[in-house]
């Protein structure tokens, strides 16, 4: 007769795929009887995310976070208090210089995936394509190491295929 919440906290709104992520597993927990909501920052602000940690913190009904932020030292604070207060606190696809649960994605061959479904679409697409013939630009982010991985990763698929001019 419990209700068990687990609540996603993501740094950015517009970040679509961790949305999608997100949304999709709570879509999941509540098949099997759990609920949670999506808390998403405006703008990537670390500041808006940690006050919505805090309320979640403060209103106690979670039973767990996960959590997606550009900066996990930022909100080290609040995820030991959470955790203190026996929130299960799981940050998703960057490490900490804390203990607290990681989960990563390998990243790299992620990009490196998409470049390859890329290269399959222009097998279709221009299937006459002569070596350096498709121009590409892949616009990867800095943030952070796993967005620098996955950028690499595309590149690196891009790179390996003849037909493309990166």
């Amino acid at each position: 007769g419990w209700e068990v919440r687990i609540d996603w906290s993501l740094s950015d709104e517009n970040y679509f795929t961790h949305t999608q992520l997100a949304d999709a597993a709570i879509s999941m927990f509540a098949e099997h009887g759990f609920v949670g909501t999506v808390y998403a920052a405006e703008d990537n602000s670390i500041p808006n995310q940690i006050t919505q940690l805090e309320n979640l913190l403060t209103v106690g009904k979670s039973s767990g976070v996960c959590i997606q932020t550009s900066d996990p030292a930022a909100i080290k604070d609040v995820v030991l208090s959470m955790q203190d207060a026996g929130i299960t606190v799981v940050i998703y696809g960057i490490e900490t210089d804390y203990d607290t649960i990681v989960a990563m994605a390998d990243v790299y061959n992620a990009g490196y995936g998409a470049a390859v479904m890329a290269t399959d679409w222009v097998s279709v697409r221009y299937p006459d394509a002569k070596d350096g013939e498709i121009h590409v630009a892949v616009l990867g982010g800095q943030m952070n190491a796993a967005v620098v991985a996955l950028s690499q990763g595309m590149k690196d698929g891009i790179a390996a295929d003849s037909r493309f001019t990166l």
